[in-house]
Protein backbone atom coordinates (compact mmCIF):
# COMPACT_ATOMS: atom_id res chain seq x y z
CA UNK A 1 0.00 0.00 0.00
CA UNK A 2 1.08 3.64 -0.83
CA UNK A 3 1.87 5.56 2.17
CA UNK A 4 -1.04 7.89 0.82
CA UNK A 5 -3.74 5.48 0.94
CA UNK A 6 -6.20 5.20 3.66
CA UNK A 7 -5.66 1.64 4.67
CA UNK A 8 -3.43 2.12 7.77
CA UNK A 9 -5.66 4.87 8.84
CA UNK A 10 -7.46 4.30 12.49
CA UNK A 11 -10.62 6.49 12.84
CA UNK A 12 -11.35 6.95 16.90
CA UNK A 13 -14.49 8.20 18.18
CA UNK A 14 -14.06 9.96 21.46
CA UNK A 15 -16.81 10.48 23.77
CA UNK A 16 -16.37 12.28 26.85
CA UNK A 17 -15.89 10.64 30.21
CA UNK A 18 -18.56 12.83 32.49
CA UNK A 19 -22.12 12.18 32.25
CA UNK A 20 -24.18 15.25 31.15
CA UNK A 21 -25.40 17.12 34.01
CA UNK A 22 -29.39 17.59 34.70
CA UNK A 23 -30.58 20.75 33.83
CA UNK A 24 -31.21 23.02 36.46
CA UNK A 25 -35.18 24.41 36.98
CA UNK A 26 -35.81 27.30 34.54
CA UNK A 27 -36.22 30.59 36.79
CA UNK A 28 -38.88 31.91 34.24
CA UNK A 29 -40.96 29.27 34.53
CA UNK A 30 -40.30 28.62 38.19
CA UNK A 31 -41.39 32.31 38.95
CA UNK A 32 -44.35 31.92 36.27
CA UNK A 33 -45.62 29.19 38.46
CA UNK A 34 -45.28 30.97 41.95
CA UNK A 35 -46.92 34.52 40.63
CA UNK A 36 -49.89 31.96 39.00
CA UNK A 37 -50.48 30.70 43.09
CA UNK A 38 -49.60 33.64 44.88
CA UNK A 39 -52.75 35.33 42.52
CA UNK A 40 -54.82 32.45 43.17
CA UNK A 41 -54.33 32.38 47.19
CA UNK A 42 -55.09 36.61 46.80
CA UNK A 43 -58.25 35.87 45.10
CA UNK A 44 -59.45 33.44 47.63
CA UNK A 45 -58.98 35.74 50.45
CA UNK A 46 -61.93 37.49 51.97
CA UNK A 47 -61.30 40.75 51.49
CA UNK A 48 -62.56 42.91 54.54
CA UNK A 49 -63.87 46.53 54.02
CA UNK A 50 -62.26 49.52 55.70
CA UNK A 51 -63.22 52.70 55.79
CA UNK A 52 -61.21 55.75 54.21
CA UNK A 53 -62.92 58.20 56.57
CA UNK A 54 -60.91 58.23 60.09
CA UNK A 55 -63.88 57.01 62.77
CA UNK A 56 -63.83 56.11 66.10
CA UNK A 57 -66.19 53.39 66.56
CA UNK A 58 -67.91 53.07 70.05
CA UNK A 59 -67.19 50.14 72.05
CA UNK A 60 -69.81 47.36 73.02
CA UNK A 61 -69.57 44.04 74.63
CA UNK A 62 -71.57 41.79 71.71
CA UNK A 63 -73.23 43.04 68.40
CA UNK A 64 -74.48 41.08 65.67
CA UNK A 65 -73.49 40.80 62.19
CA UNK A 66 -74.23 42.67 59.13
CA UNK A 67 -74.47 41.63 55.62
CA UNK A 68 -71.65 42.67 53.36
CA UNK A 69 -73.75 44.47 51.07
CA UNK A 70 -75.18 46.45 53.77
CA UNK A 71 -75.55 50.19 52.40
CA UNK A 72 -72.55 51.64 54.28
CA UNK A 73 -72.93 55.63 55.85
CA UNK A 74 -70.02 57.11 57.62
CA UNK A 75 -70.33 60.13 59.89
CA UNK A 76 -67.00 62.12 61.46
CA UNK A 77 -66.87 63.46 65.00
CA UNK A 78 -67.15 66.43 63.53
CA UNK A 79 -70.81 65.48 61.18
CA UNK A 80 -69.45 65.21 57.96
CA UNK A 81 -71.56 62.46 56.34
CA UNK A 82 -69.64 59.67 53.38
CA UNK A 83 -71.34 57.40 51.36
CA UNK A 84 -68.78 54.92 50.52
CA UNK A 85 -65.72 56.93 50.33
CA UNK A 86 -67.65 60.29 48.69
CA UNK A 87 -68.92 63.26 51.10
CA UNK A 88 -72.46 63.63 50.95
CA UNK A 89 -75.33 66.18 52.28
CA UNK A 90 -78.35 64.46 53.51
CA UNK A 91 -80.62 65.41 50.48
CA UNK A 92 -77.63 63.52 48.21
CA UNK A 93 -77.62 60.60 50.78
CA UNK A 94 -81.57 60.69 50.78
CA UNK A 95 -81.33 60.41 47.11
CA UNK A 96 -79.01 57.47 47.59
CA UNK A 97 -81.61 55.33 50.10
CA UNK A 98 -83.89 55.89 46.99
CA UNK A 99 -81.81 54.22 44.55
CA UNK A 100 -81.01 51.75 46.62
CA UNK A 101 -84.50 50.31 47.63
CA UNK A 102 -85.54 50.70 43.89
CA UNK A 103 -82.20 48.58 43.36
CA UNK A 104 -82.96 45.91 46.23
CA UNK A 105 -86.07 46.81 48.84
CA UNK A 106 -84.39 44.38 51.33
CA UNK A 107 -81.24 46.68 51.53
CA UNK A 108 -79.51 46.88 55.23
CA UNK A 109 -78.12 50.47 56.16
CA UNK A 110 -75.29 50.47 58.23
CA UNK A 111 -74.00 53.15 59.92
CA UNK A 112 -70.45 54.14 60.75
CA UNK A 113 -70.71 56.90 63.38
CA UNK A 114 -67.69 58.26 65.34
CA UNK A 115 -68.62 57.89 68.86
CA UNK A 116 -68.65 61.69 69.39
CA UNK A 117 -71.25 62.22 66.95
CA UNK A 118 -74.68 64.18 68.11
CA UNK A 119 -77.45 61.94 68.18
CA UNK A 120 -79.35 64.50 66.08
CA UNK A 121 -77.38 63.43 63.70
CA UNK A 122 -78.08 59.96 63.53
CA UNK A 123 -81.69 60.07 63.94
CA UNK A 124 -82.11 62.55 60.92
CA UNK A 125 -80.08 59.52 58.85
CA UNK A 126 -82.80 57.14 60.48
CA UNK A 127 -85.25 58.94 59.59
CA UNK A 128 -84.21 60.15 55.73
CA UNK A 129 -83.82 56.05 56.16
CA UNK A 130 -87.05 54.70 56.53
CA UNK A 131 -88.92 57.62 54.72
CA UNK A 132 -87.38 56.23 51.29
CA UNK A 133 -88.89 52.88 52.40
CA UNK A 134 -85.38 51.53 54.50
CA UNK A 135 -86.35 48.57 57.06
CA UNK A 136 -83.37 47.47 58.62
CA UNK A 137 -80.69 50.22 60.16
CA UNK A 138 -77.74 49.39 61.95
CA UNK A 139 -75.39 51.20 63.93
CA UNK A 140 -71.48 49.99 63.74
CA UNK A 141 -69.48 49.44 66.81
CA UNK A 142 -66.03 47.88 68.06
CA UNK A 143 -66.37 45.06 69.90
CA UNK A 144 -64.97 44.98 73.05
CA UNK A 145 -63.72 42.69 75.95
CA UNK A 146 -65.23 44.14 78.32
CA UNK A 147 -68.64 45.41 78.90
CA UNK A 148 -69.26 49.29 78.86
CA UNK A 149 -70.48 50.87 81.92
CA UNK A 150 -74.26 50.83 82.48
CA UNK A 151 -75.23 54.65 83.32
CA UNK A 152 -78.87 52.97 83.66
CA UNK A 153 -80.30 52.23 87.35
Amino acid sequence: MSPGSRANTFERTFRTRLARAPTPLDAGAVASVLATVAAWWMLRMPFVAQPAVPIELPEAASAEPVRYDALVVAVTADGRMFAGDRPVGIEELARRFEAAVRERPDVTVLIEADRRVPHETLVRIYDAAARHGIRRAAVAAQISARAPPNPLP
